[in-house]
């Protein structure tokens, strides 16, 4: 099927002076929840660009977050529900909320880089926060290119088969990764964490 539309994301950074008090109209990223039509609060009639998911990755330290047993909870990676957009009397609507919905997993693998980049070099922290910004910095410029190349691959979502070669990646790295879920608050062991794929 021909690509009709464009997805696009909007990503905020905040600094560890704003608060990350998640409120109703923040979807926080979780394994177990998926995005619905409900889950886009402004509704459009737009048939080239029918969808449009607002995400934010941010992340929250204060003094002693350098003793915290992991950064699960410092690094939310979430969608805007107020801020998000569908055209829901599209034909293909279900398949174009599973298309943000991968990209949000894709993105939930770039939050727990940087958890786990935290919890593995929170020794930094000690002379102040500018490393927590440098690594997000360097994850979504990453997340970026990876993001816009499995667009390409998959047609925007369109090719079910590039799609379903991508979704598999993702469901992988996910998997090795599972310590550093925004729901883990269990000491992380570094040692069991598996190595990443070397495509995400």
């Amino acid at each position: 099927m021909k690509a009709l539309f464009k997805i696009f994301f909007t990503f905020l950074t905040v600094s560890f002076f704003q608060s990350q008090v998640l409120t109703v109209d923040d979807f926080l990223w979780d394994q177990n929840q998926k995005l619905s039509v409900q889950d886009f609060q402004i509704k459009t009639q737009d048939t080239v660009n029918p969808i449009k998911s607002t995400l934010i990755i941010s992340w929250e330290l204060k003094g002693f977050s350098v003793l915290n047993k992991n950064f699960n909870q410092n690094v939310v990676n979430k969608i805007v529900r107020s801020a998000s957009v569908v055209n829901e009397n599209m034909p293909n609507v279900t398949q174009l909320i599973d298309y943000q919905q991968t990209n949000f997993d894709l993105a939930e693998i770039y939050a727990r880089k940087m958890r786990k980049d935290l919890f593995l070099n929170k020794s930094k922290l000690w002379k102040g926060f500018d490393y927590a910004s440098e690594i997000l910095k360097e994850h979504l410029s990453e997340f970026y290119r990876v993001q816009l190349l499995m667009e390409i691959q998959s047609n925007s979502g369109n090719d079910e088969e590039k799609l379903n070669y991508w979704k598999d990646l993702i469901k992988t790295e996910l998997l090795k990764t599972q310590q550093y879920d925004y729901q883990n608050r269990a000491k992380i062991v570094p040692e069991k964490d598996a190595t990443s794929n070397a495509v995400l």
